[in-house]
């Protein structure tokens, strides 16, 4: 999983230096600006997976006595969110998002979208699982344990760009 991650930066980091060349080839001090904040969030985030890796921990369940701070979001995801029926519930949830957000880029109206609206839709259920997990994790820590009100509250966050996009 984090080998995924610093082949993404990889590509990330590929496609910012393509951004900054034609940025300083038209001397758009903007584009120049983006780019370079760019540069500092992928380096943020590959010291962030760096750190991870001497953070994982091969326990029989994963935990630790004194909770899940600190620990990989790798063995979190493995520990806890496939587990227990609000991961599940999250996990299909983010899977429907991004197939949705993958419709509306590739075929709008497939979704019930016009084509014009097509990226605002692609963008809304795309960044959706990012957020649905922030919020999970507000939910259901820092127990993590399965009740009535939890399940439905974590369904509910998965419904709403649905929600949004819809009515």
């Amino acid at each position: 999983m984090r080998l995924l991650g610093f082949l993404g930066l990889v590509a990330l980091v590929l496609l910012n230096l393509i951004g900054l060349t034609v940025a300083l080839q038209e001397r758009d001090w903007k584009g120049i600006f983006i780019m370079l904040s760019m540069v500092a969030l992928l380096t943020f985030f590959a010291i962030i997976l760096w750190r991870g890796a001497k953070l994982e921990r091969d326990s029989a369940d994963g935990r630790l006595t004194d909770g899940w701070e600190g620990e990989s979001v790798t063995t979190f995801f493995r520990a806890v969110v496939a587990r227990s029926l609000e991961g599940r519930i999250f996990i299909v949830g983010a899977a429907v998002s991004v197939l949705v957000a993958i419709l509306a880029l590739v075929w709008p109206e497939a979704i019930g979208v016009s084509s014009a609206k097509g990226f605002d839709h692609a963008a809304l259920f795309g960044l959706w699982p990012i957020a649905s997990f922030v919020l999970f994790v507000h939910i259901c820590g820092p127990h993590y344990q399965t009740s009535a009100i939890t399940a439905l509250l974590t369904l509910a966050v998965t419904a709403v760009p649905f929600y949004i996009a819809y009515w």
